[in-house]
Order: structure tokens, then C-alpha cells, then sequence
């Protein structure tokens, strides 16, 4: 009576223990209840006497294996639930007397296992979980297979994973010592393995992110890879494009600036740029801002004021988004000034929000100062030209464009504009 109450209270599960003839001698157990089963109604009576065909027949193939001395586990449905069950046998001394069956309802625990096992085999990480004693894998989803490019069914075995993922000796072994060491130190944030170069059963070759998890009381170690191949080589040409970039600022002719935004603060000037204040980075970059533009650059206006600090090109650009092309003056510590053609523009990321600044600025102090020359000279020649005693004229296709005052007296004319109006070929005569 006692272990009958137990075993009809037993939750979610039930027992059944029959004899050498199939026939049940005992049952009970809330899993009969909840099916609205009566155990007792099943004593006395075989398997197939009282389960539907299909059923009966697995239950007797199964109980004939106890009767052999065997335990058992199988699975069952019944009334659209699954039950797991567990048969052993029950001696008296060398003969067995009875079969022992206990069923569970595992309903609820099969649905959330299955969701487990979609969710692991769709993860869009590699995993494997490993037997720590035995270091064999009992399981693998897809995205592991195809991060290490070789079936599931030959990467079981550790030691073969490792022979076939990394062919190469010397490389295999020093990775080997150092996952060893670091699983060996018993701390899960040692292991990770960054840029290892695995080897896929084609012979390409990828590179991964690996990271075990122990879970020593499962005797469980669990296995986790990313594929970072597409990001490193997108990091490797980001890094050959910034290196292409940063010698084609480097070695410009035309001094650059790059300011970042809010504060206008100089995150680059190259060495052009250097050059034309006469200072280094040290003194005119580190630490310069918008309100220090004015002062340590000495940046002034054509006649000499110097600017606000917020009408500077570059300041403008970070303020206000502007896109500026100016002309100014940049003096130098020995008082020398510079002329400069500066072009500032913002800098916008792809959201179209302004993150930065630049002004590429070209020294053209020498245009400047030739471009002074020809004036001056202009201004001598044409002072020579309308001063001289003898008619000067200029004439493209019989049209005067230039006289001087000698030739409008000679042709005694009231004045220039007279002249040039007239079919130069109606004066002179051949």
C-alpha cells in the first residue's frame, strides 16, 4: 500500500510492472489519471488487450527485452503526448520475475527541447558541444560545419579536427600547446582564440574567432567559431586605403587641414601645410581650436586685420557646414607673409551629419608676387606708351583697339573713342 501510494502520486509519470506472461500485475500513477486511465482496470491484462495495436506492439517487443535482461529506454505517443520510458528487470536471486516499466510524460520537455535544437542548429555562429573525458563531439549545427568547411561527421574526433583544420605541423602544434594551456588553466576568459587560419576540405583558406565554455559538472565543453575572413580583409583594405590616403596628404603640395566638429580642434596638418606657417605640429596642431585658429596661425586679411576666429575658412566649415574658397594672409613668426588660397568644405558621414572639416590651402605668395610685377610693369609700359612723342596704335583686323594721345592728335581726332570706331585700312594708304 505504501509504495502504491507513491507510485500513484508519482508527478507526471507512471509504473507499470508486469510478468513473465506480459501480464500487468501492478499500475498506477497520476500520467494514467491525467489520460483518464485507471490503473487497476489494466491488471490482469496484457499489452495488447488494452493499447491500441501500434502501441501494444512496442510495448511488447520491449518488455520481451527486459524478460531477456536487458534495460531499456524508448518513446511512445499516446493521445498526442510523448512518453519516455524505462524498463528493468526484477530478480529473485538468478531468475527474473517481473518487468519494471516507469513513463514519464515528456511532452512539454521534448517541444522545448526541440526549440532548443532549431535555435542551436540555425544559430549564426559555429558550435559544437564536446565530451570533455572522451573529447568527442556529440553535436554540431551547421553554421560549424560550414565556418570550419569540412562534414560534421569528420570533425567528431578532436585530435582529427585539429589534423584536418590546421594540415600545416608547425602551425597545428603551437596552436595545439596554446588552446591546451589555456583550457588546462581552467579559465574560461583564456580561452579565446583570435585569427586562427583554418584550412576547409577544399584547401581554401579562412580565418576564425574561436571561444570555448566549460561546463565541467555536464562534463561538457562548449565550442563557439565566427568566421572574420570578410572582416579582415575589409579591415586590411581600410588599412591599405588609409596608408594610400595618408601618403597622398602627406605628400601634397597644397597644404591640408582636418578639424573635427563641434569644437573645430586639429586632428591633421601635413607637412605642407606645416611649412607655410614655419612652425611644427607641436606648436600650431596639438590642442588648436577654433578660438586659436586666428592666433596661432597669425591669420589676417589683405589689409592687415586679422580675422574673427569664426570668419576663418576652416571655421566656418565646422560651423556653419560652409563650403568657402578664400584668399588671406598667413604671417610668420619673422613677420614674412604668406599668401594663401584656401578651399574648406564639411565633411559629412553617410546620414549626411557633419562630423568634420577640411581646407586644402596652397601657398601662392609667388603668384602673388608676380602677378604684383606684371602690374607694375603694365603700368610702366602703358605710362611710356601715352607719354611718347610718336603715334602708337594697336589695331586687330583693320579695328583700332589702343591709341595714344600723339596719334589722336595726328589724326586730329577729339578723342580715343573717335578713333576707335574707324576701319583702320580708310587711314593708312599704301
Amino acid at each position: 500500500n505504501k509504495y502504491a501510494t507513491i507510485v500513484n502520486n508519482f508527478p507526471n509519470g507512471a509504473i507499470f510492472l508486469f510478468d513473465k506472461e506480459m501480464e500487468y500485475s501492478f499500475v498506477g500513477g497520476s500520467a494514467l489519471e491525467n489520460e483518464g486511465i485507471k490503473g487497476k482496470n489494466l491488471i490482469g491484462h496484457k499489452p495488447n488487450e488494452v493499447w491500441a495495436k501500434d502501441l501494444a506492439k512496442t510495448i511488447m517487443s520491449y518488455n520481451r527485452k527486459i524478460f531477456n535482461g536487458s534495460l531499456v529506454n524508448y518513446e511512445t505517443k499516446f493521445n498526442d503526448k510523448i512518453f519516455a520510458n524505462w524498463g528493468v528487470p526484477i530478480y529473485e536471486g538468478d531468475n527474473i520475475v517481473n518487468g519494471l516499466v516507469y513513463t514519464v510524460d515528456i511532452t512539454e520537455l521534448k517541444a522545448r527541447n526541440e526549440f532548443i535544437q532549431t535555435v542551436m542548429d540555425n544559430l549564426p555562429i559555429g558550435l559544437a558541444l564536446n565530451n570533455i573525458d572522451e573529447g568527442n563531439a556529440f553535436y554540431t549545427n551547421r553554421k560549424f560545419e560550414q565556418i570550419y568547411g569540412w562534414p560534421a561527421d569528420e570533425l567528431k574526433n578532436i585530435s582529427d579536427f585539429f589534423k584536418k583544420v590546421y594540415p600545416d605541423n608547425n602551425y597545428r602544434n603551437k596552436l595545439i600547446s596554446r588552446v591546451t594551456e589555456d583550457i588546462n588553466s581552467g579559465d574560461p576568459s583564456n580561452m579565446h582564440w583570435e585569427n586562427c587560419i583554418v584550412t576547409h576540405k577544399d584547401g581554401s583558406k579562412h580565418i576564425v574567432n574561436a571561444q570555448n565554455i566549460p561546463l565541467y559538472d555536464q562534463n561538457t565543453m562548449v565550442s563557439t567559431v565566427v568566421d572574420v575572413t570578410a572582416q579582415k580583409e575589409a579591415e586590411r583594405l581600410l588599412k591599405e586605403s588609409e596608408a594610400f590616403l595618408k601618403a597622398a596628404l602627406d605628400n601634397s603640395q597644397a597644404g591640408i587641414a582636418i578639424a573635427d566638429v563641434p569644437d573645430g580642434k586639429l586632428r591633421y596638418v601635413n607637412r605642407a601645410g606645416l611649412m607655410i606657417r614655419g612652425k611644427n605640429e607641436e606648436e600650431i596642431v596639438k590642442n588648436i581650436d577654433i578660438n586659436k585658429y586666428v592666433s596661432s596661425w597669425r591669420i589676417l586679411h589683405f589689409d592687415g586685420t586679422e580675422y574673427k576666429p569664426e570668419d576663418v575658412p576652416l571655421a566656418r566649415a565646422v560651423l556653419y557646414g560652409d563650403n568657402v574658397r578664400e584668399e588671406f594672409i598667413v604671417r610668420r613668426d619673422s613677420e614674412e607673409d604668406r599668401y594663401v588660397l584656401a578651399h574648406a568644405a564639411p565633411i559629412n558621414n553617410e546620414d549626411g551629419e557633419r562630423i568634420a572639416a577640411i581646407v586644402a590651402f596652397l601657398d601662392i605668395t609667388e603668384m602673388k608676387e608676380a602677378e604684383q610685377k606684371i602690374a607694375e610693369s603694365e603700368e610702366r609700359y602703358k605710362t611710356l606708351v601715352e607719354s611718347a612723342p610718336d603715334a602708337i596704335a594697336i589695331h586687330v583686323n583693320n579695328k583700332l583697339v589702343f591709341a595714344n594721345p600723339s596719334t589722336v592728335k595726328l589724326l586730329e581726332a577729339k578723342s580715343i573713342d573717335d578713333l576707335i570706331v574707324l576701319d583702320f585700312s580708310k587711314i593708312i594708304h599704301h
